[in-house]
């Protein structure tokens, strides 16, 4: 803190602070038992749109998930769906990017990746009691030959990181297939998860489908029995 004409001035928050708190903060730490509701949205093309809600439950433990389970919530027989390959087992819907699962792609790595990523641009920014991080940065498409501006944005409440918003400008794969242009939105309370969605376009062969998932973090208690604050 600085003295200016004897005021009290803060000083602003150190982009290279903030950047290492939202790596850290990506990775859930500790163990919750979490209970969610899940809603994913496909538009097939001539095939059709498809709306499925889902009740997924699991064990986050460290930031891995264990004793994942799930059911429909839709009444009669499920339209067209598709299996994303998790934890050695599958889910009729894109895994949850906070966490880990054995054996799977996770998007969450590639989060990871972009905050490791050199910038062209980094800064910060105030938005009543909360702190912005700002990172912008430029990659090129393969195909086709273009270079493309994305950025980050990750918001923090008493210094700690609570979202993170942008975009994943490559492709990753994601069993069945690979997906590209996603966008993101993560959200924690208290350190653990509160609310997640992704959107974007899955290719499957010949076929691209879109797609918009979107998990409610609905019950979230610590393995020795108290709820998150």
């Amino acid at each position: 803190m600085l003295l200016f004409a004897g005021v009290a001035l803060a000083l602003p928050p150190d982009p290279a602070v903030l950047e290492d708190r939202s790596l850290a903060g990506l990775r859930v730490s500790g163990c919750w038992e979490i209970e969610a509701s899940v809603t994913q949205h496909m538009d097939l093309g001539i095939l059709g749109a498809e709306q499925e809600r889902y009740r997924f439950a699991g064990r986050l433990d460290d930031g891995r998930w264990t004793d994942i389970t799930h059911e429909s919530l839709e009444d009669g027989m499920p339209g067209a769906q598709l299996h994303f390959e998790s934890d050695g087992s599958s889910l009729p819907f894109a895994p949850p990017l906070f966490g880990e699962f054995d054996g799977s792609e996770n998007i969450l790595d590639e989060l990871v990746a972009l905050l490791r990523e050199p910038v062209e641009l980094l800064d910060v920014t105030e938005e009543g009691d909360r702190v912005i991080l700002h990172r912008t940065f430029k990659h090129t498409n393969r195909w086709p030959r273009s270079d493309r501006i994305s950025g980050m944005r990750v918001t923090f409440a008493d210094g700690v990181p609570v979202r993170w918003e942008g975009e994943i400008p490559h492709p990753i794969k994601l069993h069945p297939g690979r997906i590209r242009r996603i966008a993101f939105d993560l959200r924690q309370e208290h350190g653990a998860p509160d609310f997640e969605q992704i959107k974007g376009r899955l290719r499957l062969g010949p076929f691209t489908v879109s797609i918009e998932r979107a998990i409610d973090y609905t019950t979230v208690i610590s393995c020795d029995g108290e709820a998150a604050p």
